[in-house]
């Protein structure tokens, strides 16, 4: 799972935000469109890259974990029938707020979720910084751009 989240951050998100604040501004090419429009396309697109990496590694795990988990709404108990009526006769099927328990639910979170931030950001800056320090290696520049000049479809020269 980390490794489908650093791959969309890295490779597909730049593209997607690019994409979406030269939509919101009606540019074509932001370098042709002055320096103003140009810090604010730039602006939009980190702004939608924050937003989006929020969701992505934040709050969309918290909020599933919420639902479904044991120590907070148990909503596992929709998707298994045999054991919501195993539950039922032991008079703890209980679900949504009515299963809520207080301070549990946090701690389960915490539990569930530190490991995965840490894992997350100490991968973000050491994957991050090893790319940048490949990239600008002349032997990988000359190898992305034989790799480029062989699979373009533009105009062969």
């Amino acid at each position: 799972v980390a490794s489908l989240k650093m791959a969309w951050v890295n490779l597909l998100l730049p593209r997607v935000v690019d994409h979406l604040a030269q939509f919101k501004h009606g540019v074509g090419d932001p370098l042709a469109a002055g320096p103003r429009l140009m810090v604010q396309v730039q602006k939009t697109a980190v702004t939608s890259a924050v937003v989006f990496e929020l969701a992505v590694v934040v709050i969309a795990p918290m909020v599933f974990v919420v639902i479904l988990d044991e120590s907070c709404l148990r909503h596992y108990l929709d998707f298994s029938a045999s054991l919501a009526s195993l539950m039922k006769a032991w008079s703890i099927d209980q679900r949504g707020w009515d299963a809520y328990r207080p301070g549990f639910c946090s701690r389960r979170l915490l539990s569930e979720f530190s490991y995965v931030w840490l894992v997350y950001a100490l991968m973000q800056t050491l994957f991050g910084s090893a790319a940048i320090l490949a990239s600008v290696h002349p032997s990988l520049r000359s190898l992305l751009a034989w790799v480029e000049q062989k699979c373009s479809f533009g105009d062969p020269r």
